[in-house]
This record gives structure tokens, C-alpha cells and sequence, in this order.
């Protein structure tokens, strides 16, 4: 069922549902802004109506509504036929039915007219025209007999017998292992270096507890790094600075704590990766001073491909895949999504006002971007329309990939500062100091 917004009038599909208040508001876009601003004292919780799925459950989805798509098809067959055929039976049925009307209609007249009634006689001598109610009997029963309704039975029973018998939903399979709370392309766990150390820590969303794991790598690590999970249990991290920038970039095994060199990546802070089919993207950063170079590191051959520049120089990048894009913010309201299959960018939104500090949050089939001080949100789907939904955060530049578990999402700053964002009241608090 399509579902639409509830406000009179408006036909549009809804985009978000709030529950701010014992009403519970269903709105399409322009609805929910307007909802926003004439109930500026609530804190208002957007969730999307749509909601994607992870690709497991995707598959599965996909596969049971092709079923149900194929049962509504054979269905539609079996049910036009035997309506067809039903019909037909029911046609004939009402043509004798309609014959006997005018016998009827005959006999009443002759009865009123001449005091008359058709007999046929089966006696060879009949010795009076006394008509007795056996004769009248057994002449009804000759207008009424005939009538072809076997047909029709058979037809409505075999019609009652299909739509009873309809299985047209199919079920998702219950076997499937499905996190609820994970979303494709956000990471498990949050990891990040110590400062000038080769020492990784490993923040798990779950205990909102810390360890470090020593890695071996051939140099000390610094802060504000290109730092992900990639697949196979391993971590991609890039550049970052500690006195001088690190030219060198790593795929670290959390299984057995080693790490393999990649061919040179140019270096850089203030960027982060975003990992998409088998590639990380790096757009822009920081080397002495903001920059525009992107590069795409093809995990499959351990290549680094050049990608098309940003349009402007820019610092302090985060980034969420959509599909097969990737939307940026950047330092100095930056917010445009690149396409991978076209090497180039495109503008979304003009009207955002933020600063340096930014970073893009991918809640189901939102996209939050917590600025310093102001926080937007907007539907997936409509990349245009970003709403300002609170203001007041603080925290200092980050390159972090968010970790959610819950409706909690997590995030470390370049001072180890760890912090816990609440995806439906926007509230961001500090996590207790991280020591090692």
C-alpha cells in the first residue's frame, strides 16, 4: 500500500513519520518542514516510510515478492477463466429462467382472462375436465423442471474452492540472519591509532568498551587518518598527520594483527574513506593546505586509480555511498554527490550553511549531517530537501566512518574523543575519556 501523506489534501506520498507528540504526524516533505516550523518547542524525531534493507534480507525480499508476483499472475488466469466459464453458465441459466417468466406470466393471464390452465392429459380416456391439484402439481413441476444449474454450481464451487485456496503471499525465509541494526558500507566497530603510535583501538558499540591492539606496521600512525573496515575482517587506513604527514597507506588483518603496504596513495588529513564494491574513495583533504585530488583504490588488483578532482579545494570531507554514488560534505557548506560510473559531481543543495567540522550519517533511509553547530537531516531519496532539525552540536574535526547499533551512532574526533549521537532526539554527548 502505498502509503500518503496524511495532511488534507495532499496526495504526495509521505516522506517521514514524527512522533513528537501523542499524534503521530505522517508527512510528505514540504508537509513535515511545515510541521517543523509551527512546533518549534518539540524535538521532533523523523524516521523515513521507507525503509532499505540489508542485502541478505534484500535478496530474500526481492525473491518472495517475484513469487507473489508470479502467484497474482497465474491467479488472474485461473480466476478470469472460471469467471468466464461461470458467466456462461449463469448467461444460460438466466435465459431458461427468463423462458419460464413468460410461461408464468401466460398462465396467470389465461387464469385471470378465461379461467384457463394448460393440462396435458396422459390418460387415453380422460372422463372429466376436473383438474385436480395433483394435475396442477405436476404441471408446475414441468415449468420449473429443466432448468440447467449444474453447470453453474460446479463453476461457483470450483470459483469458492480458488479463492480459498489462494496462497498469494510468499513468506520471507525465517532462517535468515538479518542485524536489524547494521546498514551496508557502516562499520562493525570503531577503530582509530593513538597518536604517533602503531597501537589501533578498537571501540565496540555494543560493551561502549575500548582495546588496543598492537599492529605491525612499519611506522607510527597519526590522527585525522582515511580509516574504514573493508570485508574479510580488515581495516583500510590512509595518510593522517603526527609532526609531518604519513605518506604510506595499510590494510591491517584484525585477525592476526599484521598489515600489508599499498602502492603509494598521495598523502593527506582530514579525509575519509568510504568503501563501495570493492573500492575506497578518497575525495579532497588537507596537505598544508585544503585540496581537490580524489583517488580510488581498487582492492581487487591493489591498484590506486586518480579520479576527477573536486570542483574546489576541499578539507575536512566525509562521505556515505547511495546506490552506486556518493554524497560528500566538505568544510564551507560543500555538499555535492559524485557518480562512480561517470567520474563526475553535481550540486544537491545550495541553501546549507555549516562550517568546517561536518560529518554525514546514514540512518536507514536518511542522511543526517551533524555540523557544528547545526544539524540536517533529509530522506535519502530526496537529497534536495534537508531540514534543520536542531542546533547546538560540538565536536572537533573527525575523518571517523559512524558505527550505529541501536538508534545510537558513534564517532571519534582527531582528540580521541569518542561520541554517542541519538539518531531520534539529535542529542550528541561525549563518551567518557578513551584511556589505553
Amino acid at each position: 500500500m502505498d502509503i500518503k501523506c496524511s495532511y488534507i489534501s495532499c496526495k504526495k506520498s509521505a516522506s517521514f513519520v514524527c512522533h513528537c507528540s501523542d499524534t503521530t504526524i505522517i508527512a510528505c516533505s514540504k508537509h513535515f518542514k511545515a510541521h517543523i516550523n509551527s512546533s518549534p518547542e518539540l524535538i521532533h524525531n523523523p524516521e523515513s516510510v521507507f525503509k532499505p534493507l540489508s542485502p541478505i534480507l534484500k535478496t530474500e525480499t526481492t525473491r518472495a515478492l517475484k513469487k507473489t508476483l508470479q502467484n497474482f499472475t497465474e491467479s488472474i488466469s485461473v480466476l478470469t477463466e472460471t469467471l468466464q466459464c461461470l458467466n456462461k453458465a449463469g448467461n444460460f441459466l438466466v435465459k431458461g429462467l427468463s423462458k419460464r417468466k413468460k410461461i408464468c406470466k401466460k398462465y396467470i393471464q389465461g387464469l385471470v382472462e378465461s379461467n384457463e390452465f394448460p393440462i396435458l392429459s396422459t390418460e387415453r380416456y380422460r372422463l372429466s375436465d376436473d383438474v385436480t391439484l395433483k394435475d396442477i402439481e405436476k404441471e408446475m413441476k414441468n415449468v420449473t423442471s429443466g432448468l440447467e444449474v449444474e453447470d453453474l454450481k460446479f463453476e461457483a464451487y470450483k470459483l469458492v474452492n480458488i479463492i480459498d485456496s489462494l496462497s498469494l503471499a510468499e513468506n520471507i525465509e525465517s532462517d535468515i540472519e538479518d542485524d536489524k541494526d547494521k546498514w551496508p558500507y557502516l562499520d562493525n566497530k570503531l577503530y582509530f591509532f593513538e597518536d604517533n603510535t602503531k597501537s589501533l583501538v578498537e571501540f565496540d558499540p555494543i560493551s561502549c568498551k575500548s582495546k588496543v591492539k598492537p599492529i605491525e606496521i612499519s611506522e607510527d600512525q597519526g590522527h585525522l587518518a582515511a580509516i574504514c573496515e573493508i570485508p574479510g575482517g580488515k581495516v583500510f587506513t590512509s595518510g593522517g598527520f603526527s609532526d609531518s604527514y604519513r605518506e604510506n597507506s595499510y590494510i591491517i588483518d584484525l585477525k592476526t594483527n599484521t598489515s600489508e603496504t599499498l602502492p603509494r596513495i598521495r598523502p593527506r588529513m582530514r579525509a575519509c574513506a568510504t568503501y563501495l564494491n570493492q573500492n575506497i574513495y578518497l575525495f579532497g583533504g588537507w596537505f598544508n593546505n585544503s585540496t581537490c585530488f580524489c583517488d580510488r583504490i581498487d582492492l581487487d588488483n591493489k591498484i590506486v586509480v586518480s579520479i576527477s578532482n573536486l570542483p574546489s579545494n576541499i578539507g575536512n570531507t566525509s562521505a556515505v555511498a547511495i546506490n552506486d554514488k556518493i554524497l560528500i560534505s566538505g568544510a564551507s557548506n560543500f555538499l555535492q554527490i559524485y557518480n562512480t560510473k561517470d567520474d563526475n559531481y553535481s550540486i544537491v543543495s545550495k541553501g546549507l550553511t555549516f562550517g568546517t567540522d561536518n560529518l554525514l550519517i546514514q540512518d536507514k533511509n536518511r542522511v543526517i549531517l551533524l555540523t557544528k553547530p547545526n544539524i540536517f537531516v533529509c530522506d535519502m531519496n530526496n537529497l534536495e530537501n534537508w531540514i534543520n532539525i536542531s542546533s547546538g552540536a560540538q565536536f572537533e574535526s573527525t575523518t571517523s566512518k559512524p558505527v550505529i547499533r541501536g538508534r545510537m551512532a558513534y564517532f571519534v574526533d582527531m582528540n580521541m574523543n569518542i561520541y554517542q549521537f541519538n539518531l531520534d532526539t539529535f542529542v550528541l554527548k561525549k563518551m567518557p575519556r578513551f584511556n589505553s
